[in-house]
């Protein structure tokens, strides 16, 4: 699985990446901070079970953000990116999902 997420840094801060002891899924996680100066986080996540994979629940969460609102009065929206890294996610078979 692998996705991007993308703030106005005008008016976000992320505060921290997420360190390992955060993630709550099994697995190796990557964050790609690249263009975190851009407002840009990159996900990637592999399963440890390559031959079943990993069966996510609906609603499961996987890690959590903090960002800080900068300015006052202001709002800002997290949005799905392609940068840096394309929506991806593959089943067991390394067939790739059509995600919604």
């Amino acid at each position: 699985m692998q996705f991007s997420l993308t703030w106005p840094t005008d008016k976000l801060q992320l505060i921290e990446v997420p360190k390992a002891q955060d993630i709550l899924i099994p697995g190796v996680t990557i964050f790609d901070q690249t263009q975190l100066a851009s407002g840009h986080l990159g996900f990637i996540w592999e399963t440890d079970d390559v031959n079943s994979g990993t069966t996510l629940s609906d609603g499961t969460i996987i890690y959590k953000l903090t960002f800080k609102l900068l300015g006052a009065n202001n709002s800002a929206v997290i949005e799905s990116s392609v940068e840096p890294k394309i929506s991806k996610f593959l089943d067991v078979d390394v067939n790739e999902l059509n995600m919604q």
